[in-house]
């Protein structure tokens, strides 16, 4: 009797070491994508986001600089993004502490707390979010991965992960379909599902070539489900990696004076 117990739970481990393999690829692979698109210290970078609406006559153009401070055991991650172009934008700017943040709005000489509910919102008017933008949530720590199949793309083999998130991890999204490339987890796209497993937009990720050092996607493109003709080009056109970066970028005073 002993003899088949022993046999019967050396069975049952062998049948769990498959999943827990794949599990642990699926997180190595989600850890490399993730530092890929933000695993530095800290970055400074110049962006051109270009909002394309079907009922609009023209794109809209945004262009932006951003400095960002990553998370350490004694300093929350930090976030600071000002707005140059157009001229009906310039000197708004967005200031994130930890899980807060904060827009000011020369027009108005305002500062405004951004809530959390409103972290899943448009961000000026674009299909990103406000989390897209300051990156609120973590792909590693809110969600759980899984891979549920491969397939090959331009000659590589890519990945699909699914993500789910953790019982009251800071995100609204349902669940989220991660494809990136299985040899060193680039990102290839993005697919985005409410919690009734509606998909609601897809962010692909092209022009993958060197810049600031690294090798990244330097546009991201974000098309929401149903809306034929809209979408949202993120581009990257210029960015340093980990970067000094003055402590008072990062405070209300420079918040107020609209980044000058």
């Amino acid at each position: 009797m002993r003899r088949y117990l022993i046999a019967a739970l050396t069975l049952m481990l062998l049948m769990l070491i498959p999943s827990v393999a794949a599990e642990d690829r699926a997180l190595e692979l989600i850890r490399k994508m993730d530092y890929i698109m933000r695993g530095v210290e800290s970055s400074f970078g110049t962006f051109t986001m270009t909002i394309e609406k079907q009922r609009w006559k023209k794109p809209r153009l945004i262009k932006m600089k951003s400095w960002d401070k990553r998370e350490t055991e004694k300093e929350p991650a930090k976030s600071f993004i000002l707005i140059a172009e157009p001229v009906s934008e310039a000197g708004k700017a967005f200031l994130k502490i930890g899980n807060e943040m904060w827009s000011y709005f020369p027009d108005v000489n305002a500062i405004t707390k951004i809530p959390p509910s409103m972290m899943f919102q448009d961000w000026m008017g674009s299909d990103f979010t406000n989390d897209d933008l300051v990156r609120e949530s973590s792909v590693i720590n809110d969600y759980t991965h899984r891979i549920t199949g491969t397939h090959k793309e331009a000659g590589q083999l890519i990945d699909v992960i699914e993500l789910i998130p953790k019982p009251e991890a800071p995100v609204t999204w349902g669940k989220v379909i991660a494809e990136v490339r299985d040899s060193d987890g680039m990102p290839v796209r993005q697919e985005y599902f409410n919690d009734k497993g509606e998909k609601v937009r897809t962010m692909s990720f092209l022009d993958i070539r060197q810049m600031g050092g690294k090798i990244i996607p330097t546009k991201w493109i974000m098309k929401p489900e149903g809306k034929p003709g809209d979408q949202t080009m993120f581009v990257i056109d210029s960015i340093e990696f980990n970067v000094k970066i003055n402590p008072k970028i990062f405070s209300m005073a420079h918040l107020r004076q609209g980044g000058m």
